[in-house]
């Protein structure tokens, strides 16, 4: 069977001006989407470098045909807000097996306020929040029901595009001030109570009744400061520090944590990898989910890299985890 790999580049795409003169750009260097197409060709198999976005578009134009092939997608889209949704849905069209989630729940993921709210029936805590929209004002009743401070982001988002710390609010004024500010770039905005407390990363990948990797990180901002947040500036300065949750917290907790994340995984369609983020809140140590990111970057300088440094782990074994797990969701 032939394997193709599907990524954009950071260097197809222009950074954006995020503050202070610093520019940001997600999408993973070409040099370490490389670096995984080795890994996977030493795994032994057959595997080469397809493109990304524009590739499958051409692909889908020309009503190319594919047989006895499995792409492994790790793109996370071009630019545009529901970037994440792009190559599922090409992948469709071309009818093709692929990694990675399918186009409901990207999409559903992809939008924060919605996949909170598919989970309303479940016994997980999350913060109040409200949407606003070009058509949909501030429900000033939000604030009556919830305390400052309050975080104002995008909706469609992930990897702390669009969030500095001037997204923390302590007022109405500061809220409105913000949404004055971002609506113009973003679609949809999300008014989220804040929960003070620990920040919560849990790496998942697998399928459900066969989770191959479930590790829960504590991430540590370099400013103390109760109401600091993990924006794009600390991202580009690599102002975070991670540290396994089993040597942080208690057993208990930790359990919670991954019986969460699987529950969360599951319940909003999410496949062979995700990226559960959460707070335990210092008021009342309670685990409250924020956030799911369907397409979390992989490459050996993230998540994955820090586990399988600290674990003793080689990052070629939980590539192949990935791989397997995909194939046999895709071909039982």
């Amino acid at each position: 069977m032939q394997y193709f790999l599907i990524s954009d580049f950071r260097e197809d795409y222009p950074s954006a001006l995020i503050d202070d003169g610093i520019l940001y750009n997600d999408h993973p260097k070409k040099e370490s989407v490389f670096e995984i197409l080795n890994i996977i060709c030493k795994l032994g198999y057959d595997c080469s470098y397809f493109g990304g976005i524009k590739e499958l578009i051409a692909a889908v134009n020309s009503k190319k045909q594919f047989n006895d092939c499995f792409f492994i997608n790790l793109s996370d889209g071009m630019s545009q807000e529901y970037g994440r949704v792009q190559a599922p849905v090409l992948l469709e069209i071309l009818d093709v097996p692929y990694s990675g989630s399918g186009v409901f729940g990207s999409a559903l993921m992809n939008n924060k306020y919605y996949a909170k709210h598919a989970l309303s029936k479940e016994n997980i805590f999350m913060p109040k929040d409200t949407l606003v929209t070009k058509y949909i004002d501030l429900d000033m009743c939000f604030f009556k029901e919830t305390d400052f401070p309050v975080i104002v982001k995008p909706n469609h988002e992930g990897s702390s595009v669009g969030i500095t710390q001037k997204n923390v609010c302590l007022s109405i004024d500061e809220v409105k001030t913000q949404i004055e500010k971002l609506l113009p770039l973003y679609d949809e905005l999300i008014i989220e109570e804040m929960i003070v407390g620990q920040d919560l990363t849990d790496l998942v990948i697998g399928n459900p009744h066969d989770i191959r990797v479930n590790e829960a990180l504590i991430t540590e901002l370099k400013n103390k400061d109760p109401l600091a947040i993990y924006g794009g500036i600390e991202k580009v300065q690599k102002l975070r520090k991670l540290f396994l949750a089993d040597d942080i917290l208690d057993k208990l907790t930790v359990q919670k944590i991954h019986s969460y994340s699987e529950n969360i995984f599951t319940l909003l369609h999410a496949s062979d990898m995700a990226r559960v983020d959460y707070r335990i809140s210092k008021k009342n140590q309670k685990i409250y989910f924020l956030e799911i990111n369907s397409a979390p970057r992989f490459s050996l300088n993230t998540e994955l890299g820090f586990i399988c440094d600290r674990k003793g782990w080689s990052v070629d074994s939980l590539i192949k985890e990935y791989i397997d797990t995909s194939i046999k969701r895709n071909f039982n």
